[in-house]
């Protein structure tokens, strides 16, 4: 028993003395370094399987014209698409084509075709192009511009009364001619930034996909599969690194191919809302009394385009995700023909998508703020963090001929909510909605031809009596801080996020830790940059440049498992996909007037004429359409004596009014009149047409 005891006894002190030498060891080196845990290691692998995102719940019953690869852009699209069919019936509002239709040049698509693709896009339909290399695109450009010609010059023909010659030389100064060259060498050289060299291979890929609306078109980046970006670096201690070339490579999956649908997608069916949401905005900011041009009108113009953002992976590689930057560019240009003045007014609204899209990732989260992905390849660092939004760079700039001044830009530097108002005073534009155009007169009567109308009982089109811009932010994005910079009429804007600082927690053990990113860094972060200019003098078109350039971060640090391991050297990496610079040309205003008047002639009485019965129709006709008709108005155009918009009011009202026409021939049955003609005449007698609607009462 005594024995057992002394043994106890022995092993009781063992115990007490081990733990005070433990105790001593730790008062010597308090501080132990974490080994037992802080690493993640189940990062999620990038899908390859198309995970159908986003599906087209627009109204686009669509035309599927030939045949697509499985696995391509233009063959998930079509999987997304409520409604297909082989070839363009009544109920079509869109039609897909591949960019190999239009090889070498090459009459694979029949001309009839493609004409009625191109009646779509006068209707306010769409026309989708999709994988073009640049030989392509451009065949496809000419191929889109002489249907249009021969749409135009046998519409202008069937409306007025005059020669086949002069149709010709009237549909060369259509609207719509002059938008279509302008989108393509719009597009053309946003597909230009991307080449190597002055001289573009024709056999590169132009776009994954170019979608054209009446006003509003989408361009997508191509999938490539080796590309490049730059990469920088900075440390604890303030050094940086110049951004150095780093090449990346990929390869296409059907999850690639999908999301890149996605974004065409997304933009049928905001385009499409868009269309309606600003119907009853116009309805309501009219109601209001604002004389705000961009409340009032539609956009001249609006471009869409869709783009990646690369970021450094924890292996050290480049790696580039799809559909991530959405960039939408809305313009609107006025001219004030008293002052000789043009007003150019641009809004930018770009997205940047850090977030999970269907399994794809940008940012790795973590457990907690001590743990942290394995990293190789980076020297002695070998913790990662990432990635995250870390800045955004964008600029825009007016070049052309005449005075060019900056009126306003938003947001300033301090990112508060702020309006200011641009004075434009009696100003002229263009506006289209569902295909019909016609000159706007700002701060004009806006009765007859210069209100707005309902088309098809679906969307309203028309004009403004708007005599302002309004230039300004109602809301910002305090999450990201923003650096205004202007040098002369160019004005550039950085925006920044507060990174995740690197930190150690110290107490019985030393953790290395992380902040977690702030949630706009790893999610949508969504930006809006307004710019309002004024031109004396001007002449010809006007060029608007812009730069789009969002940069990822990721946070490195050095870890040891040594014991009291404190103060890890630690550095941002970040990286920049090669600067996006797009150079549009603006929609030339309407910078000559015209005015015009109606009236109606009595061609034919049921019995004998009564007195006062031509003016009593008149304004019966005047009190059903006050939006149509009008004894005098006026409007802008190209020329003095072109017929791009009173051939728009013309054709619009004729189509109303025949569609109404048995309220046309009740009025005339009641003041006992047979046959009678609404005409249209300008003022100008250089402008010879003349144009008539005849309307029989039996």
């Amino acid at each position: 028993m005594k024995t057992k005891r002394s043994y106890y006894l022995m092993l009781t002190l063992i115990m007490v003395a081990g733990l005070s030498t433990t105790s001593c060891v730790q008062n010597d080196n308090p501080i132990v370094a974490d080994v037992s845990s802080g690493v993640q290691s189940n990062k999620a692998k990038e899908p390859t399987t198309d995970r159908m995102g986003v599906l087209v719940t627009a109204d686009v019953p669509t035309a599927v014209i030939g045949t697509f690869d499985e696995g391509t852009t233009g063959a998930s699209l079509v999987k997304r698409l409520p409604k297909t069919t082989a070839s363009i019936d009544a109920d079509t509002r869109m039609v897909i084509l591949s960019g190999s239709m239009f090889d070498n040049m090459a009459a694979a698509l029949d001309p009839e075709v493609m004409k009625a693709a191109v009646r779509l896009t006068m209707d306010g339909g769409y026309i989708c192009l999709t994988n073009p290399t640049n030989e392509q695109a451009g065949a496809f450009g000419l191929t889109y511009l002489l249907s249009l010609l021969a749409l135009e010059e046998a519409d202008i023909e069937q409306l007025f009364d005059i020669t086949s010659e002069e149709a010709a030389e009237a549909a060369q100064s259509s609207p719509r001619l002059e938008r279509m060259k302008m989108r393509m060498a719009n597009m053309q050289r946003v597909a230009r930034t991307r080449a190597d060299d002055e001289d573009m291979d024709m056999n590169a890929p132009f776009a994954e996909m170019i979608i054209l609306g009446s006003n509003d078109y989408f361009m997508q980046e191509p999938f490539v599969e080796n590309f490049t970006s730059y990469v920088s670096e900075s440390d604890e201690n303030g050094n940086s690194t110049d951004p150095q070339v780093v090449t990346g490579k990929m390869t296409r999956t059907a999850a690639i191919s999908g999301m890149l649908a996605d974004a065409a997608a997304q933009w049928l069916n905001d385009t499409e809302k868009s269309y309606q949401q600003a119907a009853a905005r116009r309805s309501m900011t009219r109601a209001s009394g604002s004389s705000n041009i961009n409340e009032l009108m539609n956009a001249s113009e609006t471009f869409t385009y869709n783009g990646s953002i690369c970021f450094t992976d924890d292996d050290a590689s480049t790696k580039r995700r799809n559909n991530r930057v959405n960039m939408k560019v809305s313009s609107w240009g006025v001219h004030n023909i008293d002052a000789n003045k043009d007003y150019y007014y641009l809004k930018q609204n770009v997205t940047l998508c850090m977030g999970n899209r269907n399994g794809s990732k940008i940012f790795y989260p973590t457990r907690g703020e001590d743990y942290w992905y394995n990293a190789t390849n980076f020297g002695e660092y070998n913790r990662w963090y990432g990635a995250f939004l870390s800045k955004y760079d964008t600029s825009m700039d007016l070049t052309g001929s005449g005075s060019i001044h900056l009126e306003a830009a938003a947001p300033n530097t301090d990112n508060n909510s702020s309006t200011t108002t641009v004075t434009t005073g009696t100003s002229h534009s263009t506006t289209e909605t569902v295909g019909i155009t016609w000159g706007a007169s700002g701060g004009a009567n806006a009765a007859g031809p210069m209100g707005s109308f309902s088309v098809g009982g679906s969307y309203s089109v028309g004009t403004t009596n708007g005599s302002s811009f309004s230039v300004g932010m109602s809301q910002t994005t305090k999450e990201l801080g923003v650096k205004k910079n202007t040098v002369g009429t160019k004005v550039a804007w950085t925006y920044t996020g507060a990174l995740p600082q690197y930190y150690e927690k110290v107490g019985d053990r030393i953790s290395y830790c992380h902040q977690m990113p702030a949630a706009i860094l790893v999610n949508d972060a969504d930006v809006s940059q307004e710019i309002c200019w004024s031109v004396d003098n001007p002449s010809g078109q006007y060029t608007v440049n812009i730069t789009s350039s969002p940069q990822t971060a990721v946070l490195m640090h050095v870890y040891k498992k040594e014991d009291g391991y404190k103060n890890a050297p630690r550095k941002y990496v970040y990286n920049n996909d090669a600067d996006a610079t797009y150079t549009h040309n603006l929609l030339e205003p309407n910078r000559a007037m015209q005015s015009w008047r109606m009236y109606i002639t009595i061609d034919e009485w049921v019995s004998s004429p009564i007195v006062g019965a031509q003016g009593e129709l008149e304004s019966n006709i005047r009190n059903a359409f006050p939006d149509l008709y009008a004894s005098t108005f006026r409007i802008a155009d190209k020329t003095a004596t072109s017929l791009n918009t009173i051939g728009y009011i013309v054709k619009a009202s004729k189509e109303i009014m025949t569609k109404n026409v048995d309220i046309l021939q009740s009025y005339a049955r009641s003041w006992g009149i047979k046959k009678f003609t609404i005409h249209w005449r300008c003022d100008d007698r250089n402008v010879t047409t003349r144009e008539g609607l005849t309307i029989i009462a039996d």
